[in-house]
């Protein structure tokens, strides 16, 4: 377990949910310093201004520049040692894989408790990547689809030649 102080960006377009992240955390966590941003740009724009430990980051936003994508695009490109972990209700596989390709740390869903975002902090900031439980369930499910050898049906013919 890590004791620094930590300090978070948290990037949502619902005020409510960076309001409500933000009191917890620093209710419950004082070695948390917590900035918030409600677009892609206004978070690049404090990442400019203020160092970051970790990036806590919505898909989709109602930023009409930048969404979730483009935002952590932006940020790797920008500060390539950034700590970003996905905050999100998405579950699609191909929103999981564009954001590890993409090189973000963590990927949890928005729909548990705030344990599995402090475990998700915890881990990239020991240098590790965390997936969420169903994050996991869905990207190993999906490379093993990927890569399951398909069932290759042989005419009578074939298999005579093969006997």
């Amino acid at each position: 377990m890590i004791n620094q102080q930590i300090r978070l960006l948290i990037v949502d377009d619902h005020q409510i949910i960076l309001d409500g992240l933000q009191s917890i955390l620093k209710l419950d966590q004082p070695r948390f310093v917590v900035d918030t941003a409600t677009t892609g740009e206004e978070a690049l724009r404090l990442l400019r201004e203020i160092p970051v430990d970790v990036i806590v980051l919505d898909i989709h936003m109602g930023d009409e520049n930048l969404d979730g994508i483009e935002t952590a695009e932006a940020i790797v490109q920008t500060f390539p040692d950034a700590k970003i972990i996905i905050l999100t209700m998405e579950e699609n596989e191909r929103f999981i894989y564009e954001f590890l390709k993409i090189g973000v740390r963590g990927y949890i869903m928005k729909n548990k408790g705030i344990e599995e975002l402090l475990i998700a902090i915890e881990s990239v900031m020991e240098g590790e990547i965390y997936l969420g439980e169903v994050v996991q369930k869905k990207y190993f499910q999906s490379l093993r689809n990927t890569y399951r050898t398909p069932k290759i049906e042989l005419t009578k013919r074939e298999k005579q030649v093969l006997s």
